[in-house]
């Protein structure tokens, strides 16, 4: 991924409040312990908004035809199956399972 894709990224992390951000030599980004139970959907709704995956399930119902389309109940299931699976995976999870798979004992080492 390019630097400034990365950069927007950690940016929304940072205003979201999800990550740390600290300037100079040393600086960097620190997700903070007291963060690590975030999920991969807080992640995702801080850099892109709510998640949709059609237009009908928007909040103000902007499809006039999901009253009788077929389809509406489909996209409404598969939400919520998405929306379960990154509600169900924490980032503090994902950082365990690298840092086990690269031989280290420390939590932080892979974050």
């Amino acid at each position: 991924m390019s630097e400034q894709f990365l950069s927007k990224v950690l940016q929304g992390l940072t205003r979201a409040g999800l990550v740390v951000s600290h300037r100079g030599n040393t600086g960097g980004f620190e997700l903070p312990e007291a963060n690590r139970g975030v999920t991969l959907l807080n992640v995702v709704q801080a850099i892109e908004g709510p998640v949709r995956l059609n237009l009908c399930l928007t909040p103000d119902h902007a499809c006039s035809r999901q009253e009788w389309c077929p389809a509406h109940g489909v996209w409404g299931d598969a939400q919520e199956a998405m929306l379960g699976v990154l509600q169900g995976v924490s980032i503090g999870r994902l950082a365990e399972q690298v840092a086990a798979r690269n031989g280290n004992s420390e939590l932080t080492s892979a974050l």
